[in-house]
């Protein structure tokens, strides 16, 4: 392959590239792009993000053969996270265990679905966090499962707030943290049958659960990829990649990019479609590519982007990304409902009892984030 040093996509560097296409391209490519890459940086000083798909560098390389004297260090790093991860997914299981005999279905996202289904293996995706998503019904009970487990709320809730909340956050004694999903705003699933089409029935050892299909899987790497999940690029693509390598004939690509402009997702679908197809060759089809260049980010999702960039006062960000939130949770409103309905939401979100406590609650939330930016 000859690589070109000059290609430089949004999402990563040069030598991001590099490592992309040696931990997930065959043949001459990837082994053309290693040798680019071990030149090019310190293995021993490379950042965090490059670090963390060593181990998937580790698989590629040693599937085609390659023998090099950096080979023992990857094998090392891979073998601590495959240990790591022994623990991790013997805590999760038993986590799940509890939820099963407690009669609550649970489907798992991100870290954990990513390297029990998609993956396969265990010493090549990190487990950062614990993300367990159930039916709203289920919530109460699982909240209080959670914490009869020794599970803490990360932060002091209300209960009033509490009980609205669609993503509550739990740390254990070992500092694990665990996030509780009872609604994922742009993820469609039926009350009170199943989890929807959208998911499909997976093992973790002798245990069921359900994980999001390829599809829904893909899409959840896109809303991480919005500005405000602030989740490296890197690993999404590396996600993405493993997903098509494996389950390509599973994924309907039409649903992603009716779901991402409907739920304004534009940005980072158009971004990491443009990386999965020109840097990596994804078997991504053609008229998808050009559907997915062809979509109009809204002008919301444009500013968002924009005063990201810009790093506007916390005040001013916090505020652009509540009303982003909230415009994606009533999409389908028209614009009136739009406006009215921010300040309900806003009073819903804090657990306030009764709307003409949302202006005062925005001048001191405003005036605390701004005396904590002075003196931080």
């Amino acid at each position: 392959m000859n690589y070109r040093n000059d290609r430089k996509f949004e999402w990563v560097t040069s030598e991001q590239e590099l490592l992309l296409l040696a931990a997930l391209q065959q043949g001459k490519d990837a082994t053309d792009a290693w040798q680019q890459w071990k030149t090019t940086v310190d293995i021993e000083d490379i950042d965090p993000e490059s670090y963390r798909l060593l181990p998937l560098l580790y698989r590629n390389l040693s599937v085609h053969g390659v023998e090099d004297s950096e080979m023992v260090r990857l094998k090392g790093v891979y073998r601590r996270r495959w240990y790591e991860n022994q623990l991790l997914v013997s805590k999760i299981t038993e986590l799940l265990r509890y939820f099963q005999d407690a009669a609550i279905e649970t489907l798992i996202l991100k870290d954990v679905a990513l390297l029990l289904h998609y993956y396969q293996d265990d010493g090549l995706h990190p487990i950062d966090i614990f993300d367990i998503f159930v039916r709203w019904a289920d919530g109460d009970a699982a909240i209080a499962l959670l914490n009869k487990l020794g599970w803490k709320l990360k932060e002091k809730v209300p209960d009033k707030i509490l009980s609205k909340l669609s993503v509550i956050t739990f740390v254990d004694d070992s500092g694990k943290i665990l996030n509780l999903y009872r609604h994922i705003y742009w993820y469609p699933w039926q009350e009170n049958t199943d989890f929807g089409s959208g998911a499909i029935a997976t093992q973790i050892k002798d245990l069921s659960t359900y994980v999001f299909n390829p599809t829904y899987q893909l899409l959840q790497l896109c809303q991480q990829g919005t500005i405000w999940h602030l989740v490296p690029p890197i690993r999404l693509v590396a996600d993405g990649m493993t997903i098509i390598n494996s389950f390509a004939d599973s994924i309907d690509w039409d649903v992603i990019v009716a779901d991402a402009e409907k739920y304004r997702f534009i940005l980072p679908l158009q971004k990491m479609v443009a990386i999965l197809s020109e840097l990596l060759l994804a078997p991504i089809p053609g008229e998808i590519i050009k559907k997915v260049r062809d979509l109009k980010p809204s002008a919301f999702e444009l500013m968002e982007e924009r005063v990201s960039a810009g790093e506007p006062l916390p005040v001013i960000k916090t505020f652009i990304i509540r009303y982003s939130q909230y415009l994606k949770s009533v999409q389908s409103s028209g614009l009136k409902f739009k406006i009215m309905g921010f300040p309900k939401y806003l009073q819903e979100v804090w657990g306030l009892d009764n709307l003409w406590s949302v202006p005062f609650q925005v001048t001191l939330k405003g005036m605390k984030r701004i005396r904590n930016d002075i003196f931080k």
